[in-house]
């Protein structure tokens, strides 16, 4: 019948290591198919992502700049309307307590208004609450501006 000699047995030897090696070159070959295939769709999507983040940021620019147009207008009108209501309520308050501190002042001491320097303390009284007026609206107009512009600049830092 058929004898297993030695040269038998390395040639089969040889031809399983030799099958071994095929499969893993085969295998090897695969992978690296694989690979090449999979960075070129990669390359391929990363190109229409960037194409698609620009028509994005294209789409929502004009959006963004209306958004601007609307806060500077927001700013704008806040700073000329709001100093004129504070303006308007400081004179009120201060009138108020102009008066009350007279009738107070004549209550105290009716001979002051015929006193020229009763007169000129009263006046430089009242010349100081009118500053304060003045003080008070170019702060809160200041700071509505200032609290605006920094909103504004915090909104948009960020694009």
């Amino acid at each position: 019948m058929f004898e297993i000699t030695p040269n038998i047995l390395i040639l089969l030897a040889s031809l399983s290591a030799g099958l071994v090696v095929g499969v893993f070159l085969l295998v090897n070959i695969f992978t690296i198919w694989s690979l090449k295939a999979a960075s070129k769709e990669r390359q391929v999507l990363n190109r229409e992502l960037y194409g698609l983040v620009k028509k994005l940021e294209g789409l929502t620019s004009s959006r963004r700049e209306q958004m601007l147009k609307h806060y500077d207008g927001l700013l704008e009108v806040l700073s000329t309307r709001l100093p004129t209501a504070v303006a308007n309520q400081t004179s009120q308050v201060i009138f108020d307590t102009e008066s009350k501190i007279l009738a107070r002042l004549a209550e105290l001491e009716p001979s002051a208004s015929k006193d020229e320097k009763s007169k000129q303390k009263l006046d430089d009284l009242i010349k100081s609450m009118e500053g304060l007026e003045h003080t008070i609206v170019a702060l809160t107009s200041d700071a509505v501006r200032s609290v605006m512009v920094e909103g504004r600049r915090a909104l948009f830092e960020g694009d």
